[in-house]
């Protein structure tokens, strides 16, 4: 259909013609494909770590399931992103009445486990994030411990 408006011209002049616009069409459909395929560096993807990052502060804490009924005051979790959007890993701040402690962590979402890094020491935490409520889930001396954190 694109090379009728050509039909009047002579034969030879007719074929190239639609050779050429058969041929140029599709190539100039995928050169603008494939550029549009090009990683756009200002716009770098979804974030690993989206509904993690931010501030949180403990709301429960429970050992073997029994919750005490003193909340241990202001304890409080400031996860950050680092440099690197489309890694797992950022820093954190950890503040309460009895501790103030800085480090590393990374996030492992097909297994829902973070991993705290600081003074030496690694601790991982299974959780669970639910809109603005974030749980951890770990043993600590033998007893399992569920800590459940409101995002502020």
């Amino acid at each position: 259909l694109g090379c009728m408006k050509f039909a009047k011209m002579p034969l030879i002049e007719f074929i190239k013609k639609c050779m050429i616009t058969r041929i140029a069409f599709p190539l100039l459909i995928l050169f603008i494909s494939l550029a549009g395929c090009q990683e756009d560096s200002d716009n770098p993807g979804p974030n690993h770590l989206d509904g993690l990052i931010g501030e949180w502060k403990l709301e429960s804490r429970s050992v073997n399931n029994i919750t005490p009924l003193i909340i241990e005051c202001c304890d409080e979790l400031r996860l950050n992103e680092d440099q690197n959007l489309q890694d797992f890993r950022g820093d954190f701040v950890s503040t309460g009445s009895s501790h103030n402690i800085e480090g590393d962590f990374k996030v492992d979402r097909a297994v829902q486990q973070i991993t705290f890094y600081f003074d030496d020491q690694e601790l991982e935490y299974n959780f669970d994030l639910d809109q603005d409520v974030l749980t951890f889930f770990y043993l600590e001396s033998g007893n399992e411990v569920e800590e459940r954190w409101r995002k502020q």
